[in-house]
């Protein structure tokens, strides 16, 4: 039995995935301007001059915004494909998700704040610089084989 309609729906459920994360960054990213708002009134009114109204829209607010960006966190965790979020300026691995535990064999706590420089990740250093070339280039790197 051929592996090409398990490989479809393995990338159909990706993409779906990919939509729906993207959907629920902008949501949060409407959330968290919400949030700065409510709090540039508050603050520009004073404390204590902050309507019971300003105070429940914080509230609010700040409890979807975190509602939301859990969400955001659960699905990242679910996609069995490796994914990691990385800084530009030096490469350090500011999150990572389990599909990158299972395939590289190494615990988040142990990646978070650590370099794929300094893991050792990278069979072929010319391969990294490559990519890493690239990665500063493009911004992002997708559907990419690494060893």
């Amino acid at each position: 039995m051929s592996d090409a309609p398990r490989m479809m729906a393995v990338s159909e459920d990706l993409g779906a995935a990919r939509r729906e994360i993207e959907r629920l960054s902008r949501e949060v990213a409407r959330l968290q301007q919400e949030l700065d708002a409510a709090k540039q009134s508050a603050e520009g009114r004073g404390r204590a001059a902050g309507t019971q109204h300003e105070s429940t829209d914080y509230t609010r607010v700040s409890h979807e915004l975190r509602e939301s960006e859990q969400r955001v966190r659960e699905l990242f965790n679910l996609l069995p494909a490796s994914i990691s979020f990385t800084r530009k300026s030096d490469h350090v691995f500011l999150e990572v998700n389990r599909g990158f535990e299972l395939g590289s064999g190494l615990r988040r706590e142990d990646v978070i704040g650590r370099s794929a420089r300094d893991l050792d990740l990278w069979a072929n250093a010319e391969e990294r610089d490559k990519l890493l070339r690239l990665l500063d280039t493009q911004g992002d790197i997708r559907n990419h084989e690494m060893r």
